[in-house]
């Protein structure tokens, strides 16, 4: 009995110090973390344009679901048909708050947008809406995997 005993106990005392040992993560700070790269995010598509941040930031097997439209699956593909597309307008948003798994690899933010197109005269006319960003953190750095959006009155 003592024989079989030992290499139990030696077992479970060995799940119990390696368990123990994995790296804590600060959820409060990943969460902070991923609302500021949502913000790098907005801040790259109104300086370069969606189509090139959206390139950047994408997963390579990204879905995006636009409201009354297919599902745009692909960062290749999503990349291609918008730079077929070509820009259409300025596109910014801001995101309101964000949580992270406690596995502090996929997350998701949300917030509001504004979309600017410039009429025949040059006018801005202005739509708005809300968006869901899902994050995956691959190689240390969040990307998203998904995004949802669909218009909104403007915000009050």
């Amino acid at each position: 009995m003592t024989r079989f005993v030992t290499p139990v106990i030696m077992a479970l005392i060995a799940v119990l110090f390696f368990s123990g040992c994995q790296p804590r993560i600060d959820l409060d700070k990943e969460k902070v973390a991923l609302i500021q790269v949502d913000k790098d995010f907005a801040a790259m598509s109104a300086k370069d344009g969606y189509i090139e941040a959206y390139y950047h930031h994408l997963v390579d097997d990204a879905i995006l679901l636009p409201p009354g439209a297919d599902i745009k699956a692909g960062r290749e593909r999503i990349y291609k048909e918008d730079t077929e597309l070509g820009l259409l307008g300025l596109l910014e948003w801001e995101p309101e708050d964000a949580d992270v798994a406690s596995s502090g690899d996929l997350g998701w933010t949300w917030g509001r947008w504004v979309f600017t197109v410039r009429d025949e005269q040059g006018n801005p006319q202005e739509s708005y809406g809300k968006y869901l960003f899902i994050w995956k953190k691959i190689d240390g750095q969040w990307k998203v995997a998904a995004n949802i959006w669909n218009d909104n009155p403007q915000p009050q």
